[in-house]
């Protein structure tokens, strides 16, 4: 059986104010390179890059994480379950939010929300199922005016038979690339109703980037990466309409403090 592997990396002890990766064990990813149109985006400070935002993750314990996430409204990020609440029960105690960071340049700076604003679908919550792989995080401003959002896709099998070219970005946690956005694209491989596969290239830290199209010239989001098969295929929760309530029910939250 093939393993599958969340995309938020390692966990590593807390450093300080040090958030670069320690040297020391490999970092899990899933590269294709088929073809290579995985780049990175030397500028990150543009509306819609500034959606995309860098997630650093705080357990009780002290260990800390990486991930990703993108803004649904001006106080809403969304990302994977499993960045806030890991798959083997441990709840993120403190997220920081970097939107469009480009490694030293956070270019609206950066914020921190706490486990009673950080949000799962319940059937994450109680079974852990890729299917239920889904959160968000409501932030104490909203730093998301200075960015575009998102907008929900429910796309149906119909759409996705016409073969959209799709993308996802998001921040890959190693050595060479940490701190800095990145992209691929192309075509699904196939899909069913919970789940959309590709083999776009993801490394550890890309879990919770958004997969995303251009539907009427809007950056509509499908779907939510979580996870990755080596040697076979990446995939990520499809957003349904069960999804959207729940995203506009986060939405309306406020932030508790």
């Amino acid at each position: 059986m093939c393993s599958q592997i969340p995309h938020s990396d390692y966990v590593q002890p807390k450093r300080g104010g040090n958030d670069r990766p320690q040297h020391g064990g490999p970092q899990p990813k899933v590269i294709f390179d088929e073809p290579p149109n995985r780049k990175r985006y030397a500028n990150t400070d543009l509306p819609h890059r500034r959606t995309i935002c860098h997630l650093k993750m705080f357990l009780a314990n002290g260990a800390s994480f990486f991930g990703t996430g993108w803004f649904v409204s001006d106080d809403t990020v969304l990302t994977a379950g499993h960045n806030i609440l890991t798959p083997d029960g441990k709840f993120t105690e403190l997220v920081e939010v970097i939107p469009g960071r480009n490694q030293s340049v956070e270019p609206i700076g950066r914020t921190k929300s706490n486990r009673k604003n950080c949000h799962v679908l319940d059937g994450w919550k109680q079974t852990r199922k890729k299917r239920f792989d889904f959160g968000a995080i409501k932030l104490p401003t909203s730093l998301g005016a200075e960015a575009d959002h998102f907008k929900p896709w429910i796309i149906s099998d119909a759409e996705l038979e016409e073969d959209w070219g799709f993308n996802t970005v998001g921040y890959p946690h190693s050595q060479s690339h940490f701190g800095s956005m990145w992209q691929d694209y192309g075509s699904l491989r196939k899909f069913d109703d919970h789940f959309l596969y590709h083999r776009f290239d993801t490394e550890a830290g890309q879990s919770g980037s958004p997969l995303y199209a251009r539907e009427d010239g809007v950056r509509s989001a499908v779907g939510v990466h979580v996870y990755g098969t080596p040697g076979l295929h990446n995939f990520a929760v499809r957003l349904t309409a069960e999804l959207e309530d729940k995203i506009g029910t986060w939405i309306g939250m406020p932030f508790r403090t």
